[in-house]
């Protein structure tokens, strides 16, 4: 099973607090995601695939990342923006990055802010595009809206985002601000929640709530 492979993973790189994965994601909202991501990714056709991550805390999303490409066969190319000075708990990052320096896999951490016009072009530098675009850093709208105005551009098939549900941040009025479409929205309450653009299709379609079928 695809999320028993990713614990046994996160349990030996990081922590074995899987439950929710110390206290990152909510392991059913996560479930859902990672198994739309390995369908999506199986209809990828280059066998290079990027995963741009803004704001990542410990490295779940890279290192399942890496077990979708495996289990698909593909290379997989991980970039984030972390500021890692402004949360001293995520120094587990490194240990992800010795993973898939270990294995020979692409890890770079942008350890900078990720709103400044030098971080933007150091990432578009190291590649002009990415297929799957994650945003979760600074969860403030200013902070949310910049992000979008950033790295939204740079997704040719996902653009996701977390904490959507979450009411003392500005992630959904960013979102609607920036008149970006939610195709789908996977949520089992009222805080978190991801919610993701399918970049390939031109009009939303219905949202749905639990497993995606599109």
């Amino acid at each position: 099973m695809l999320v028993e492979k990713i614990d046994a993973l996160y349990t030996a790189v990081v922590s074995p607090n899987v439950h929710n994965y110390d206290g990152s994601q909510n392991k059913e909202e996560f479930r859902d995601g990672i198994e739309y991501l390995n369908r999506r990714l199986q209809g990828i056709d280059s066998e290079e695939i990027w995963f741009l991550e803004i704001g990542a805390f410990k490295g779940l999303w890279a290192l399942a990342f890496s077990i979708l490409c495996e289990l698909n066969n593909k290379i997989p190319k991980y970039v984030t923006v972390t500021w890692i000075s402004q949360d001293p708990n995520n120094r587990d990052i490194f240990s992800t990055r010795q993973y898939f320096d270990d294995h020979g896999l692409f890890f770079h951490l942008v350890d900078a802010n990720s709103s400044l016009p030098e971080t933007v072009k150091k990432v578009r530098s190291i590649s002009a595009a990415y297929n799957f675009v994650f945003i979760d850093g600074d969860h403030s709208f200013n902070g949310v809206m910049q992000d979008i105005k950033n790295y939204a551009g740079l997704a040719t098939d996902l653009l996701l985002f977390h904490d959507i549900n979450t009411r003392d941040c500005g992630v959904r009025k960013a979102i609607n601000k920036s008149r970006v479409p939610l195709n789908l929205e996977i949520s089992y309450g009222n805080i978190m929640g991801i919610g993701i653009k399918n970049c390939r299709v031109m009009t939303p379609l219905p949202k749905k709530k639990g497993f995606p079928f599109f």
